[in-house]
């Protein structure tokens, strides 16, 4: 199966179609939520030109994220194309916003990653989570945002795991994803940073 083939990426969980608009959406809504919370204190040392920059692949990482939370939650795996993709667009926006903040963006990934990827030879945390949260250390930029991203979302999965356990939907051997509730924790960081 070729890295880039429809098969690998959506794994029969979404149709193209599909992914496309759930990553429009994204995209746009997370896009929109940054542009907001940002205006009252837009970073005046950026044209306007590298602030669009910016936000546009920043909002591009959003909806690949998006799609990959989506497949995780179905699948239980992360694709790899749809990672690597959002860490490339986290990777151009922390670049438009100058050499520093690149800088700063590439040793929170690395540093998240190693630890996530560490921290998975020991417990249950999958690989795909590990370079999961290379992608989201670029995309947050800084230490602190991804802090409380993963935070938000692993406190999120562990109340409503435990909800679903006290329910009996799920047993103590249920896998839950991680993936999404990572995803959706760096988001709120991730927009909230503006």
């Amino acid at each position: 199966m070729e890295f880039w083939s429809r098969e690998r990426i959506l794994r029969g969980a979404l149709s193209p179609l599909r992914a496309a608009a759930l990553w429009a959406c994204a995209a746009i809504l997370l896009g929109a939520a940054r542009s907001f919370a940002a205006s009252p204190h837009a970073d005046a040392s950026l044209s306007p030109g590298f602030a669009a920059a910016e936000l546009t692949w920043g909002a591009a990482a959003a909806g690949f994220l998006a799609v990959a939370a989506y497949v995780d939650a179905v699948l239980q795996i992360l694709p790899d194309p749809l990672v690597a993709s959002a860490a490339a667009a986290a990777s151009l926006s922390a670049a438009s916003r100058g050499i520093d903040d690149l800088l700063a963006a590439a040793v929170t990934g690395a540093f998240s990653f190693l630890a996530a990827f560490a921290l998975a030879s020991a417990t249950s945390l999958g690989r795909g989570d590990a370079k999961l949260t290379g992608a989201l250390g670029l995309w947050t930029g800084q230490p602190q945002p991804l802090i409380l991203g993963l935070t938000v979302g692993v406190a999120c999965a562990g109340i409503v795991a435990c909800a679903l356990l006290v329910i009996g939907k799920i047993d103590r051997r249920t896998t839950v994803a991680l993936g999404p509730w990572l995803v959706a924790g760096a988001s709120v960081a991730w927009a909230g940073s503006g």
